[in-house]
C-alpha cells in the first residue's frame, strides 16, 4: 500500500523536531555566553578566608585575575592569604587583592566591610 509519502519523507519527518530543539538550544547558549563576566572582570568576596575551602576559592579567583577581597577573623591568616593571591594574580595586581579582618557575628565590623568595600 503507498500512502504517497516515501520512507526518505518519513526520515526527514521524523527528525524535524529534533534538528528544531538543538537549534533552539544553540540559540540559547549563545545568549548565554554574551552574559559571562571575563575572568578579570569578576569580583569575588570571599568569607571565612583566612583558612580551609575559603582559602582555596579565593587563591583559584586571584590566579583566575578577579578582583578578591578575602575577609576572615585572624588577621595573621587573612593577610597571608591575602599575599599569596597577589603572588598568585601576577606582579600587577596589587590593587585587586583585598584583605579585610571582619567577625560575621559583630555588626559593626560588617558595616565596616561594607564601607571599604564601597571605596
Amino acid at each position: 500500500m503507498n500512502s504517497g509519502i516515501s520512507r526518505q519523507g518519513l526520515a526527514i519527518l521524523a527528525l524535524a523536531p529534533i534538528i528544531l530543539t538543538l537549534r533552539r538550544l544553540y540559540i540559547r547558549s549563545l545568549a548565554r555566553r554574551t552574559l559571562k563576566i571575563l575572568n578579570h572582570e569578576e569580583k569575588v568576596l570571599v568569607l571565612g578566608a583566612s583558612s580551609g575551602i575559603g582559602e582555596s576559592i579565593a587563591k583559584l579567583y586571584a590566579q583566575r585575575g578577579a578582583r578578591v577581597c578575602v575577609v576572615g577573623r585572624r588577621s595573621d591568616k587573612i593577610e597571608k592569604v591575602t599575599a599569596e593571591c597577589k603572588a598568585l594574580g601576577g606582579g600587577n595586581r596589587d590593587n585587586k587583592i583585598l584583605g579585610v579582618v571582619a567577625d560575621f557575628a559583630d555588626v559593626s565590623d560588617m558595616v565596616n566591610l561594607r564601607e571599604t568595600l564601597q571605596k
